[in-house]
């Protein structure tokens, strides 16, 4: 949350220049350009971890692989909700 106010107050410090510098349609293309590199950095540097147990989290940022075998283990393992 607070992450969340330094930045909204940085944007809000910085949009007064960048309007006069770029113009308001600059600024509009500046922050999706920003929006599409943080996306295209999640795509890319963040694995996805939906389904995984514990034991294979903790070998894929260990490793960055998950064994097949725990794969399996999984596929046979009852859920439980």
């Amino acid at each position: 949350m607070l992450c969340r106010f330094f930045f909204a107050s940085v944007i809000l410090k910085l949009s007064p220049g960048q309007r006069d510098l770029m113009g308001m349609g600059g600024v509009f293309q500046f922050n999706a350009a920003c929006c599409f590199l943080s996306c295209a950095f999640v795509l890319r540097f963040l694995p996805e971890t939906q389904g995984l147990t514990l034991t294979q989290l903790e070998k894929l940022f260990e490793s960055e692989e998950v064994e097949e075998e725990d794969e399996e283990e999984q596929k046979q393992a009852p859920v439980v909700v």
